[in-house]
């Protein structure tokens, strides 16, 4: 859990990075709202916003895939902890991962290619080595170029869904500590109105990626959104 003299930190140094910029890019007015409201930009700053959208998100629009059998799955978890506890929180994430890969690699089917980009706080502290089928993203390409190329992604509370949803490719959301989570840091969006499948252990997310290889209808698609599957 954050403490109130951290969220001042940190507020008070994104708002500094915002005062001294130009332009900040948003994707439409609903967000452009919530950005400056939340961060007291709203006549005192003099950004200017231009929605025009994200420019990483370029990648993502019309990308086309061209594996084959190979079904490629991205994982892109958010990190855990606060800014007083990053070594411990750190070290608990790692545990929590091996695990999860150490399952993951024993169980899932031959055709999924399991690729993992973490948080740099974590990025390098698991070893993937000894997996047949558990990669890390190519340092040679940009993330969101890579992440173009993948049939599916798994995260947990990244906002980095929104981004993948422009794909119409399924979504899975790994929220194992989704409780305690929600009691630390709270949500933007009620986690219910999100429409993805939900795993809350190794073997649901076996589960709903078996469902994947085997054209399960449960994810989301095209532009219709699912009920969450928990």
């Amino acid at each position: 859990r954050y403490t109130p003299g951290e969220l001042f930190s940190q507020f008070v140094n994104s708002q500094r990075n915002f005062f001294h910029a130009n332009y900040l890019l948003v994707p439409n007015r609903h967000f452009e709202r919530v950005f400056f409201d939340s961060y007291g930009l709203v006549g005192s700053a003099e950004s200017k916003a231009l929605r025009v959208g994200y420019c990483r998100n370029d990648p993502l629009v019309n990308s086309k895939l061209a594996h084959g059998e190979s079904v490629h799955v991205a994982f892109m978890p958010t990190w855990r902890g606060g800014i007083v506890d990053r070594r411990d929180s750190s070290a608990e994430q790692i545990q929590e991962l091996v695990a999860l890969f150490d399952f993951l690699d024993s169980h899932l089917p031959s055709s999924v290619v399991f690729w993992v980009k973490l948080h740099p706080l974590v990025e390098g502290c698991v070893d993937l080595s000894p997996y047949s089928s558990i990669f890390s993203f190519p340092q040679s390409e940009e993330t969101y170029q890579f992440l173009a190329g993948c049939d599916a992604l798994v995260t947990d509370y990244s906002s980095v869904f929104f981004d993948f949803a422009s794909t119409k490719r399924p979504i899975v959301r790994y929220v194992h500590d989704e409780i305690s989570y929600a009691e630390g840091r709270g949500f933007c969006l009620p986690p219910s109105s999100l429409p993805f499948p939900c795993a809350r252990t190794p073997s649901e997310l076996r589960f709903l990626l078996e469902r994947l290889v085997d054209g399960g209808a449960i994810f989301f698609s095209k532009i219709h959104p699912v009920r969450s599957w928990s």
